[in-house]
């Protein structure tokens, strides 16, 4: 399983900014990378230079729910596949990410559910959440800065903030995926990664006999799961240099979307 992520500080600062444009509804995107085998006592490393931006799907009717289509994903692929080419080094998609406007950085059960159906795909799949216009005490699942409400006198429902409107106004961030747990309460072991990076460069080919495996397991493992419960991963901020030879061109004009 994914034991770590390094995330490059480009790719955060262009998922906040992104995260910062809309303080009503939840938006999103996708990641780029690539999941390393560190051949060592640390496991599989999730490595992240690069962004997908995306617009949420019309269909999405709440502000608190953002959802990936087909078309999305597969437009996402070929951004990586394009710079997997300019940067001569092995881009796929590793993930998505998003914004909790007003609401704990903790995943709800439908991101939970969102990120497992892809961690059916691909076990290495990870995500991401900006927890952005925080104000007030943080209580895990519960909102924030909107959690009661009174009605003036006027009719008006007013906003009261747990600390008592002093306004903090939290960043914060994490990363997590999904764990399967069984119906005895166990946890479901997860199927291999589809594709993995040597850590000293170069992919390891994605062989059909190897899908055929990882799809057969993912299968497995989905039959096994009754539930999902969070479990979060190690998250390192680092610069764009340790990850790439040369950054990678990013998408910066997210106000924009």
């Amino acid at each position: 399983s994914i034991s770590s992520i390094e995330l490059s500080s480009d790719a955060m600062l262009v998922c906040l900014c992104h995260a910062m444009t809309s303080e009503a509804e939840e938006i999103m995107g996708l990641l780029l990378g690539d999941v390393v085998d560190t051949a060592s006592r640390e496991g599989l490393k999730v490595r992240i230079w690069s962004i997908s931006l995306q617009t949420r799907e019309l269909a999405v009717r709440s502000g608190d729910r953002v959802e990936i289509s087909p078309e999305q994903l597969a437009a996402a692929a070929s951004d990586a596949e394009r710079l997997s080419e300019e940067l001569g080094l092995h881009t796929r998609v590793v993930g998505w990410y998003h914004s909790h406007p007003h609401l704990a950085v903790i995943p709800s059960s439908v991101d939970l559910n969102t990120q497992a159906m892809y961690q059916q795909l691909d076990s290495g799949f990870v995500g991401l959440i900006f927890s952005v216009f925080n104000e007030g005490t943080v209580v895990p699942g519960v909102p924030t800065g909107a959690q009661t409400h009174q009605i003036d006198n006027d009719g008006t429902p007013l906003l009261v903030s747990m600390d008592g409107g002093s306004g903090s106004g939290r960043i914060q961030m994490t990363a997590f995926q999904s764990q399967y747990i069984a119906a005895d309460g166990s946890v479901v072991p997860p199927p291999p990664p589809q594709s993995l990076s040597l850590a000293g460069g170069g992919a390891i080919p994605a062989t059909r006999e190897h899908s055929e495996r990882v799809a057969t397991a993912a299968a497995a493992v989905s039959a096994q799961a009754r539930s999902y419960a969070h479990k979060e991963v190690a998250l390192a901020v680092v610069p764009p240099a340790r990850l790439v030879a040369r950054s990678p061109p990013l998408p910066i004009a997210c106000g924009a979307l």
